[in-house]
């Protein structure tokens, strides 16, 4: 006699369960935009992309059917975001608070490049070897917003290896408040010890934003005026 199958066998994960960053930010930012601020269909805006897919914040709502504009400096990495993300617009520039060009080192590990000399100059000393320095287009965030994004986002990643803070610096925050940042806030970009970047805690919490998540590497935030009713925040 047969035994009774107690658990149904499951040939793929259930839909919402695979998250595709590297810590779960994907998935985190999906609740908080669908059930708590009720944004369903998000418009997203990922500084620093690098991937279209692996270690990504933004590719959960492209597999969905969204769509956004991503924003990478190396040009191979563009190439493969608008090859797996057609949908998506692509924009080979760095984001800074000013606009221009600045030099671009390309080190043996791509995911060590950078528009920082200083961390240039580190990365050789423990090791690694620059490719090539290439000139890339900088683009302020009102900038940035102004002529490629159809509108406020919903969603802004930024992940730009310790250079957050100059793009949050120049965000108009009175004329575009997206409900949602994912922000990239250890300090390991810049040095070895770990810590988590307080300064850009205080600054996006100063400018109206709580913090609702934090996997140590990002910090999650959103628009404390979106949130529905008054619940916690009294």
């Amino acid at each position: 006699m047969a035994r009774p199958r107690l658990f149904k066998k499951r040939t793929r994960p259930d839909p919402g369960t695979l998250s595709y960053s590297q810590c779960g930010e994907d998935l985190i930012c999906d609740f908080l935009l669908q059930h708590i601020l009720g944004i369903k269909e998000p418009y997203y805006l990922d500084i620093g992309a690098h991937s279209p897919i692996n270690r990504n914040n933004t590719y959960l709502f492209y597999a969905r059917g969204l769509s956004g504009v991503l924003v990478e400096p190396n040009p191979d990495a563009c190439l493969k975001l608008r090859k797996v993300r057609p949908r998506d617009k692509v924009i080979t520039a760095g984001v800074s608070d000013h606009s221009g060009s600045a030099a671009y080192y390309r080190m043996d590990a791509d995911t060590l490049n950078t528009f920082s000399a200083a961390d240039k100059q580190r990365y050789i000393e423990q090791g690694h070897k620059l490719v090539s320095e290439e000139t890339i287009e900088l683009l302020s965030a009102p900038e940035l917003l102004s002529k490629h994004c159809e509108r406020c986002p919903d969603f802004v990643s930024i992940d730009v290896e310790g250079l957050e803070m100059p793009i949050l610096e120049s965000w108009d925050f009175d004329a575009e408040r997206p409900p949602v940042f994912c922000i990239e806030t250890l300090e390991y970009a810049l040095d070895t010890t770990g810590r988590k970047r307080m300064d850009i805690i205080e600054f996006v919490v100063g400018k109206g934003y709580r913090v609702y998540a934090d996997t140590y590497i990002n910090t999650v935030f959103f628009d404390a005026a979106r949130w529905p009713g008054k619940g916690i925040l009294g």
